[in-house]
């Protein structure tokens, strides 16, 4: 009878081991994921700023002359009917916020 008990105490604290041990990892990996998260949007903050940053420097007027004088073939990347962003336009990214 004693032993019969013993096995079920045993059995139970085994189980409750494993589940504590898979809740654990379970949290181990949401941490991972929420600070990949943080630095995905620290990297699209970072893109953000570089992009302003390249629009303040350079005017369309002075894109299309450089282009012209390298003679490069370039197409439109705007599709006609559209409104175009003006490179000078300035947003302020707010990510995760």
């Amino acid at each position: 009878m004693y032993a019969k008990l013993l096995i079920i105490v045993i059995f139970a604290t085994l189980c409750g081991v494993f589940v504590l041990r898979f809740r654990h990892e379970q949290q181990v990996i949401n941490h991972q994921m929420a600070m990949l998260h943080l630095q995905i949007n620290h990297h699209h903050q970072n893109i953000w700023d570089f992009q302003v940053r390249v629009a303040e420097q350079i005017s369309p007027e002075l894109l299309e002359s450089r282009i012209e004088q390298t003679g490069m073939a370039l197409e439109s990347y705007t599709p006609t009917g559209t409104k175009s962003a003006r490179p000078t336009d300035r947003r302020i990214a707010r990510f995760g916020n």
